[in-house]
């Protein structure tokens, strides 16, 4: 049984062009904020006793000094010793980078395999694998989040306790809500379409189905395709054949299931939406907010000075007038 993953399952035209109006917009904000960012660290100047930023780059762009920034971002080996903190960050992580790739393999699959080329990559076998492991790794962000969550404001460390003033609006951006909505965001836009899915499978079964009403959502496929589907389908073949292999999906489905038609599409394309317009915040926030150290840290720790951390500085005259009397690591 040959099938594939569903494109862009009961959203409109209008709102698929919505969103492709939509990311080059979100993709200048992101670059934008990102460049103003860096920009303020080559207003600082070099360190007492070190190279400027560009030498300090050639100079950490060594394969040693690179396996062992690798190193420390994907295990996040410099954190603390506390297993709650390195469980969390590690799941946060993980959870972000396995959503992102499975996101641009989605995309690839959608706008080039597709649309291009009228295949798709996301089939069969490997397309029951990559439901599995995004759902696990959607599961494993929400752990994570949850307990972000719990530690800043439960547990409440005394790091965490020190008031802190925000200096713009965007130091008040709710990060780890904004996870937490693209994680829910993403279940249940899966489970409303596996409900759909069930439903209708339901009605082919019983032999009142409309072929025509059927057609209409694979209207994102080439014509050969949709034909294959829609007799799959009739053959009694499940509509969404690797449902079961997203088990929070699959069981949100279950759930949503009894709900009317009419209120499952709606609904579907309300959390679309919603899914949406969280994860394009969240590329525009993470230049501007604290979120921007998913991408300085590693930066710091591939610039960082070579010597022991327990060095004595080169002494230097104390005393800042300008922002250009802080060092580019300060700012």
């Amino acid at each position: 049984m040959d099938f594939s993953r569903p494109i862009l399952w009961n959203v409109p035209h209008v709102s698929e062009l919505l969103l492709y109006l939509l990311m080059p917009v979100v993709l200048t904000a992101f670059l934008a904020g990102t460049v103003w960012r860096v920009r303020k660290w080559f207003l600082g100047q070099a360190e007492p006793g070190t190279d400027s930023p560009g030498r300090q780059l050639l100079e950490a762009l060594r394969p040693r000094r690179l396996a062992g920034l690798l190193k420390n971002i994907l295990f996040q080996s410099r954190l603390s010793r506390d297993p709650f903190s390195i469980v969390m960050h590690q799941a946060i992580f993980w959870g972000m980078v396995v959503l992102f790739l499975g996101t641009a393999l989605a995309t690839v699959d959608q706008d080039v395999a597709n649309l291009l080329f009228d295949r798709q990559i996301l089939r069969g076998q490997f397309y029951r694998g990559f439901e599995l492991v995004l759902d696990l790794f959607g599961v494993v962000l929400i752990v994570g989040v949850v307990m972000a969550a719990y530690r800043r404001h439960i547990v409440r460390p005394e790091r965490l306790a020190l008031p802190c003033t925000p200096v713009t609006l965007w130091d008040r951006f709710p990060l780890l809500g904004v996870l937490f909505l693209i994680a829910v965001t993403g279940f249940l836009t899966e489970g409303l379409r596996i409900a759909e899915g069930l439903r209708i499978e339901t009605q082919v079964a019983s032999g009142a189905w409309d072929r025509t009403a059927l057609r209409g959502f694979f209207g994102h496929i080439g014509p050969t395709r949709q034909e294959a589907e829609l007799a799959r389908i009739a053959a009694g073949g499940p509509l969404f054949p690797a449902a079961p292999w997203a088990p929070v999906g699959y069981a949100l489905g279950r759930l949503l299931e009894p709900l009317p038609p009419g209120a499952l599409r709606t609904l579907h394309q309300v959390a679309w939406w919603l899914h949406a317009l969280a994860a394009f915040g969240l590329i525009v926030a993470v230049p501007l907010t604290k979120a921007f150290h998913l991408f300085s840290s590693p930066a710091n720790m591939l610039l960082r000075h070579p010597e022991p951390p327990g060095r004595l500085p080169v002494f230097a005259e104390s005393g800042v007038e300008t922002v250009r009397d802080f060092t580019w690591r300060q700012l």
